[in-house]
């Protein structure tokens, strides 16, 4: 490595940072993205890694067990529970080829900074323009 490559490699890492894993509410379908985005505020360092797929299947193996299912009219009136005897597992794919369903995500920054309005902010944008 050269002295540049060096300099470059030693001036982009975040001292005192902490890596936080995020599971995204609604997933995001995402063709083979490699690139980290890595932004300079004010009060630090932050760096976005892109969406990853988590295991859903493990995830989605009860994802109705012991869950209320609300019901009523106008207004929930009450909650109806599935049968013991029902299959209470669920795992939605999406369709798009070369495409993986993405619900994990990691911020690294410092301790200064509030990854969860960097995260509200991020989804908000991501609706935008996908719903």
């Amino acid at each position: 490595m050269t002295k540049e490559e060096i300099d470059r490699h030693e001036k982009s890492i975040i001292h005192n940072a902490e890596a936080k894993i995020y599971l995204l509410p609604l997933p995001i379908v995402s063709e083979n993205i490699t690139e980290i985005c890595s932004i300079q505020t004010k009060k630090g360092f932050i760096r976005l890694y892109p969406p990853f797929p988590i295991n859903e299947k493990s995830e989605a193996s009860a994802a109705f067990s012991e869950i209320g299912i609300p019901t009523g009219n106008r207004t929930v009136s009450e909650k109806q529970f599935i049968s013991e005897s029902t299959v209470t597992g669920l795992v939605a794919e999406h369709d798009y080829k070369n495409a993986t369903w993405c619900r994990g995500f990691r911020i690294d920054a410092g301790k200064e900074i509030n990854c969860q309005v960097i995260l509200n902010i991020l989804i908000e944008q991501i609706a935008q323009y996908t719903y």
